[in-house]
């Protein structure tokens, strides 16, 4: 009920403050991380919310994290013509 009544934003930060950097960087069977995922399905909340932790993570750096295919998620974002702003 509460997902229904908030706006995306609110849940896509809620959803990304639950988790610990260590958390953010897990991969899939593609050696993709979130960041990937949100990248290729253009999903501009989740990249912009992922782009600011990732901003002030001190030891890890997702956005130019590489998958299996070489592939950063900034690199997917322009694949699949995914247009936002990072701040």
């Amino acid at each position: 009920m509460a997902a229904q009544t908030e706006k995306l934003e609110d849940v896509t930060r809620r959803f990304i403050n639950l988790h610990q950097n260590l958390d953010l960087s897990m991969r899939n069977e593609m050696g993709q991380t979130a960041f990937h995922v949100a990248a290729m399905h253009g999903n501009k909340v989740m990249i912009e919310e992922l782009y600011r932790r990732d901003m002030g993570a001190k030891e890890l750096s997702l956005l130019h994290t590489p998958d299996i295919e070489l592939n950063s998620p900034l690199h997917l974002a322009s694949l699949h013509k995914v247009n936002f702003q990072l701040h």
